[in-house]
């Protein structure tokens, strides 16, 4: 590839070809182009700094619940806001998930166990010693 063609900003499959002059070309098509806008607005960590806290708590959640089982419930209280519910070797873990991020947790079914009464300060117990056994590699999830 030389200095007059780059890859589409999206897909990053194609060679563009640039004019000799004018605005460089950055979308091999519109679908691309759409795609990245989409994927901007996801994103958007620039305009609003606590969606982007947000959205990387979820990327994390949706880790975990791919590593150890998992499951979604509504929450009467927030019927928008489901509820993740992570089955760590240490106990249960849950979460509420912003409809925004549902896109993160395709991995993730309805259905499961009932919260067990947990705290905020008993979960993230559960979570620190799970991470401790983990990282001391006594277990294999």
């Amino acid at each position: 590839m030389n200095d007059m063609q780059r890859l589409c900003a999206y897909c990053e499959k194609e060679p563009l070809p640039q004019p000799s002059r004018g605005p460089q070309r950055q979308y091999c098509s519109p679908k691309c182009r759409q795609g990245a806008y989409r994927e901007r607005k996801r994103t958007s960590a620039v305009t609003d700094p606590s969606r982007g806290v947000y959205r990387e708590r979820a990327h994390l959640l949706a880790h975990l619940a791919a590593i150890y089982p998992s499951h979604f419930q509504s929450d009467p209280a927030e019927p928008d806001w489901p509820v993740l519910f992570i089955s760590l070797p240490t106990g249960q873990a849950c979460w509420h998930i912003a409809p925004d991020d549902l896109d993160l947790f395709p991995h993730v079914a309805p259905g499961g166990d009932t919260w067990d009464g947990h705290t905020t300060e008993l979960k993230y117990r559960r979570l620190d010693h799970a991470t401790r056994i983990k990282a001391a590699g006594q277990w294999v999830a």
